[in-house]
């Protein structure tokens, strides 16, 4: 079971420093002519005119707010996981989130061939903090399904999480009994 804690709190850790990187990232230029992703949005919110040859490459930038709802569920998994002993919940909503988020930033890199210039350290960093974040997430998901819902027993003697039905610990092989 410390096992578990220690890889959920190493995994919630990890998923806070990402998501840290990819707010960041949304400050930084993204590219030589445009700038950053937020004051792009800042300029098509306030209705500052964003110059017409670029106005198609830009819209899909809208979605980049999806990107806030992932960095605020993530800091707030990320902290509850890394300061409480159990696997946090809203997995599926980070997850789908996530993966909708990627569509602008994947939209941007092509659609910046057309607009001319260079891909600046920004991009690249949300690029690296989204792919590490999607990569957490599935890494989270990927533990079996009795542990993701805390439903199991715990091996008295190892301290192994193992399946309700069994009767023995996988590890160790003691007789297991359900507290009664």
């Amino acid at each position: 079971m410390t096992d578990l804690i220690v890889y959920l709190r190493i995994t919630y850790g990890l998923q806070l420093l990402a998501t840290g990187n990819l707010l960041l990232a949304l400050f930084l230029p993204w590219h030589s002519t445009i700038r950053s992703p937020i004051s792009v949005i800042i300029r098509l919110v306030t209705g500052v005119e964003v110059p017409f040859q670029y106005w198609n490459q830009l819209t899909p930038l809208w979605l980049l707010l999806l990107l806030l709802p992932v960095i605020i569920i993530s800091i707030m998994r990320g902290l509850m996981g890394v300061f409480e002993n159990h696997r946090v919940g809203m997995l599926k909503i980070v997850r789908r989130f996530s993966y909708a988020a990627l569509i602008p930033v994947v939209w941007f890199y092509f659609s910046s061939t057309e607009i001319g210039g260079r891909l600046q350290f920004g991009y690249w960093l949300t690029i690296f903090s989204a792919g590490l974040l999607i990569l957490l997430i599935m890494v989270e998901s990927s533990l079996p399904h009795e542990l993701r819902q805390q439903v199991y027993f715990e091996c008295p003697n190892c301290g192994q999480a193992n399946p309700p039905k069994n009767r023995r610990c996988d590890h160790c092989g003691i007789l297991l009994f359900p507290e009664v």
